[in-house]
Parts: C-alpha cells; sequence; structure tokens
C-alpha cells in the first residue's frame, strides 16, 4: 500500500510541477498528463495489482520524454527524469514485495 501512496503523490507532484515553472507546451502537456495517469493508475493497483506495471510504462516515457521534448532549462529534464525513476522502482518493488508475502503465504497453509 505506501508504495502506491508513494506514486500517488509522486503523479500529483508532476501535475503541480508542469504548472509550478515555465516548461515548454509540449513538455508541460506531457508533465501534467503523466501525472494524471501515474496518479489514477496507482490508485486503481489497488483493486487490480498488476496495473502497477502500466506505471513503469508511463515512467518509462516521462523519462524518454525528458530528453526528447524541447525544454526551457536542465532541471526540467532533471527533474522529469528523476521522478521517473523513482516511479519505476517503486512500482517494480510493490510488485516483488506482494509477490513474495504472496509465496508466504501459501507455504503456511496446510495442504
Amino acid at each position: 500500500m505506501a508504495a502506491r501512496i508513494v506514486n500517488m503523490i509522486l503523479g500529483a507532484w508532476l501535475l503541480i510541477s508542469a504548472f509550478a515553472w515555465y516548461h515548454p507546451p509540449g513538455q508541460r502537456l506531457v508533465t501534467a498528463l503523466v501525472g494524471i495517469a501515474i496518479f489514477v493508475v496507482a490508485g486503481l493497483s489497488a483493486f487490480v495489482p498488476n496495473l502497477r506495471l502500466l506505471n513503469t510504462a508511463i515512467a518509462l516515457w516521462l523519462f524518454i520524454s525528458a530528453f526528447i521534448f524541447p525544454s526551457a532549462n536542465e532541471f526540467t529534464i532533471l527533474h522529469n527524469a528523476c521522478i521517473a525513476i523513482i516511479v519505476f522502482i517503486v512500482a517494480l518493488a510493490y510488485g516483488r514485495k506482494t509477490a513474495r508475502f504472496g509465496l508466504e503465504h501459501r507455504r503456511r497453509q496446510p495442504a
């Protein structure tokens, strides 16, 4: 659950950051839409756990878009790339932890 909350916070922050300082129009749109997508997908992954994998794909897109869209400054590129890396790691870590606990739970059940 903590991983979902972290990704929801990061998604909300991305949406806010799109308007917190100057972004060229393309970069602002990508940052805002990706922020919304990360927030929504992280929330929905509470009901569909494998949906977290969509956040890894979204994080990859954010990372790539940080470098392919024109940016006003290096801070925006660095910011979006770092957020993308964190979202990617958190989404994968959540799945790994869930799978590990699922295996432990199965072992404890009597046959």
